[in-house]
């Protein structure tokens, strides 16, 4: 299939809407193949629970900001630190996010840090 500006169009239409702009499980589940054969993901059906559960809270945290800032108040950034084992997916769940953020608020700025290993 030939991609053509219209189907740029279509496809930035979708992702700005509030629906997955302001939710980031939702982006990460319309944004990557999940289950879909011939790719990386043929066999995942989505996100790890604690994942998901990251990822809605996250959303929770967007739709308490855009209270607050409704109300004239001064918004909180989030943080949150993750301790655990190799290979469990912090680093997709990172790459995730980056990726939700940067396509969906365009303009905005994403500062990710790590502490780093001896």
């Amino acid at each position: 299939m030939k991609f053509l500006p219209q189907h740029e169009q279509v496809l930035m239409t979708e992702l700005w809407e509030p629906a997955i702009a302001d939710d980031p499980e939702q982006f990460v589940l319309f944004a990557y193949p999940w289950g879909k054969a011939n790719t990386p993901l043929w066999n995942a059906r989505g996100q790890r629970t604690w994942q998901r559960d990251d990822l809605q809270e996250i959303a929770a945290h967007v739709q308490e900001q855009k209270r607050r800032l409704a109300m004239g108040l001064d918004p909180h950034p989030f943080r949150k630190a993750t301790a655990s084992g190799r290979g469990t997916g912090k680093s997709a769940e990172v790459v995730w996010l980056t990726d939700w953020h940067r396509t969906c608020h365009i303009g905005s700025s994403t500062i990710v840090t790590a502490n780093t290993e001896p």
